[in-house]
């Protein structure tokens, strides 16, 4: 029968406190960038499809922080706005290799009508909507065109901003800065 010894115990106690001193770090490092233990969830895995026909995963966003927005089916010129929101948001920070940020359709019948735009990504109309639901927490009602998600390098929602309101913009660029 092995026996526990007391440098097996003293190991095991010492690997205990690093472990403790490396979660409570980790944990003031969020809180000292303004964001704490805010958090929306994680998003599942997905596959959606860029304008070239590239497949396109969560594992292709691993280590960057991005912000998404998903385009409504039916959009119109209001939702173009946005659209273009998106796409200065990359020119942007385009020297930032750890950022992206994506328009997502709804409908894959109406990305064919837009403009090609290389950060505009859609799927099978279920998938996208099972993505929609499920991983941001969102539902099809609330996609106005104008709700911008901020998801971390661990694929981690951080925050919902609603462009409509006032200081949205400001907000997200702020809390954008503070993960980049």
């Amino acid at each position: 029968m092995n026996r526990v010894g007391k440098k097996d115990i003293i190991f095991w106690i010492i690997l205990v406190i690093i472990g403790i001193t490396i979660g409570f770090f980790l944990i003031q490092r969020d809180r000292n960038k303004g964001f704490g233990s805010i958090s929306y969830g994680v998003l599942p895995s997905f596959k959606l499809i860029d304008n070239e026909g590239n497949i396109k995963t969560k594992r292709d966003f691993k280590n960057k922080v991005w912000v998404a927005h998903f385009v409504p089916p039916n959009c119109d010129q209001a939702c173009a706005q946005f659209i273009e929101f998106t796409d200065s948001f990359n020119k942007k920070y385009t020297n930032r290799k750890k950022f992206h940020a994506v328009s997502i359709f709804i409908s894959h019948k109406k990305q064919k009508q837009t403009p090609r735009y290389p950060h505009h990504l859609t799927g099978k109309d279920l998938e996208v909507l099972f993505l929609l639901k499920d991983g941001f927490h969102l539902k099809l009602s609330e996609i106005t065109g104008s709700r911008f998600i901020l998801i971390d390098q661990n694929a981690v929602i951080r925050g919902y901003y609603s462009l409509d309101e006032e200081g949205k913009l400001e907000e997200l660029k702020s809390d954008l800065e503070k993960l980049l």
